[in-house]
C-alpha cells in the first residue's frame, strides 16, 4: 500500500506498488542493455546520466506512471513525464549508476519543469542520502532525506540537490525524471539538467 506524506518542505515522499520482481527485471534490463553511447554529463570522473528507450524496459511505464498519479496528487494538477513514445522529442528520465566512492554533486533540474523526482531501484547500507539546499539560506545543506529502496521521492524542478557518496560495496541504482504540466513545453535541449546548471 502507498504511503504518501508531505514533508512541509516541499519533499514529498512514497513507495508506491512496484515490486521486488519488477524493480528486478528493470536492474536486469539495465545490465544488459549497451550503456556506451546513451551517457551524458561526466562530472566527478564519472558519467551521470544514462538513456535508454522505454521499449527495452517495460516496466520503467510503471515507474514514471505512479510518478504521474503522485504528482497530481500534489499540485492538483496533470503532469506527466515526457518521452519518445509517447511522441515528444527528448525522454525526460535517466538512470543513475553510482558505483562504490561516487557522489552526485549540487544541481538542480530543468527550466520548465514543475517537478522533479528519484526512485530508488536498489540502495545498499551507507549507499548515500539525497540533500537538499534552501538557496537563500548559507548552509552546508538544510534538509536530508535518508535513500531507501523502493521509495519515491518528488521535489520542485528549481530545487537545488546532491547525493552523498556511496560508501557501501555495491552499486546505488536510481531512476531520475521531470514532471511537466499540460501543455508541454520541453526546452529543445538535453534531458535531464544542462551543465550549466551543475554547482560542482
Amino acid at each position: 500500500m502507498e504511503k504518501f506524506a508531505n514533508s512541509n518542505k516541499n519533499k514529498w515522499i512514497s513507495f508506491p506498488e512496484i515490486s521486488y520482481q519488477e524493480r528486478s527485471q528493470i536492474i536486469e534490463s539495465l545490465n544488459n542493455a549497451d550503456l556506451k553511447n546513451k551517457r551524458s554529463h561526466y562530472f566527478n570522473g564519472r558519467w551521470e546520466n544514462i538513456y535508454i528507450s522505454i521499449n527495452l524496459i517495460p516496466n520503467l511505464k510503471k515507474v514514471l506512471s505512479q510518478a504521474s498519479q503522485m504528482g497530481k496528487k500534489i499540485i492538483k494538477e496533470t503532469v506527466i513525464v515526457p518521452r519518445k513514445d509517447l511522441g515528444y522529442h527528448l525522454d525526460e528520465y535517466w538512470f543513475n549508476i553510482a558505483k562504490p566512492g561516487e557522489f552526485t554533486g549540487w544541481h538542480d533540474h530543468k527550466k520548465g519543469a514543475m517537478l522533479s523526482g528519484v526512485y530508488y531501484l536498489d540502495v545498499p547500507n551507507n549507499g548515500g542520502n539525497i540533500r537538499f539546499k534552501n538557496r537563500l539560506i548559507n548552509k552546508k545543506y538544510n534538509w536530508e532525506i535518508k535513500s531507501k529502496t523502493g521509495q519515491m521521492i518528488l521535489f520542485p524542478a528549481s530545487q537545488k540537490h546532491a547525493v552523498d557518496i556511496n560508501k557501501s560495496s555495491r552499486n546505488r541504482i536510481s531512476i531520475g525524471f521531470n514532471l511537466f504540466t499540460l501543455p508541454i513545453k520541453v526546452e529543445k535541449e538535453q534531458s535531464g539538467y544542462s551543465s550549466s546548471k551543475y554547482y560542482g
